[in-house]
């Protein structure tokens, strides 16, 4: 267990991940990977179906076409028999669109329509919606996603508060952007499973100067959901401005 803050920061060579390396040895051996989730179900069918139409349509209109069209009205001058005995390939090569507006370079923060839609998503589940426009961006999964808020809001040197038990990217991307781990401990009571927050310790993190906080709810690796359990923890747990001349 980690206690405090780093005793410096130095350049540190990327490792490889315990999941790469896990995997890595699993193929290697023949072995069961336990480091990594494998899902057995299929994704719902109106996402495969709205993910082959799009990339067959092309655009909105032609995707509606092939939502309601049948295959002899998709394929005129084709029989029966020659619609059922031809290859799946050849029939769907005869539905694509001539023109294509939809398999294009996406918007760097997120198409506007999936913006919307997890804005709604967060709504249903949580009770509060973010603004699509200013709290919802769009990345290829968290890794992304932390890189880039460390990126753009901190600078070599500055201190990052870390609750452990943590992921393994979180020092790692600490390494990477030049940043001082500052560890905080959350704490399991064994009779109940729960793990609970040290107020007194994340203030002090908090005192020392860091610059930002991780905090992921569910927590990463425990699975407590942090702001269910103590929301008032977080109030006044503030992280300190970067002096002037010193922006990013």
């Amino acid at each position: 267990m980690r206690t405090g803050v780093s005793a410096e920061v130095t350049p540190v060579a990327t490792r490889e991940s315990v999941i790469r390396r896990m995997t890595r040895l699993a193929v290697e051996h023949d072995a069961v990977n336990l480091s990594q989730g494998f899902t057995d179900e299929c994704p719902p069918f109106e996402l495969v179906w709205a993910a082959v139409s799009a990339m067959l349509g092309g655009t909105e209109a032609q995707m509606a076409r092939l939502d309601g069209a049948s295959l002899r009205e998709l394929a005129p001058g084709l029989d029966a028999s020659d619609i059922v005995d031809r290859p799946l390939k050849q029939l769907l090569e005869t539905l694509q669109g001539h023109q294509d507006s939809l398999n294009q370079y996406s918007f760097p923060f997120g198409l506007p329509e999936l913006r919307e839609a997890i804005a709604d998503y967060t709504q249903r589940l949580y009770g509060w919606r973010p603004d699509p426009e200013t709290d919802i961006t769009v990345t290829l999964g968290a890794t992304e996603a932390l890189a880039s808020v460390l990126a753009g809001v901190c600078a070599p040197g500055d201190r990052l508060i870390v609750p452990q038990p943590y992921h393994e990217m979180y020092p790692a991307q600490a390494a990477v952007f030049g940043l001082v781990p500052d560890y905080v401990t959350l704490v399991e009571d064994v009779e109940t499973g729960r793990w609970t927050l040290n107020r007194d310790e994340w203030e002090a993190a908090a005192l020392r100067g860091a610059r930002a906080l991780i905090l992921n709810t569910p927590h990463n690796p425990t699975g407590q959901g942090l702001f269910r359990q103590r929301p008032r923890v977080h109030r006044g747990v503030g992280c300190a401005p970067r002096a002037a001349g010193h922006q990013r």
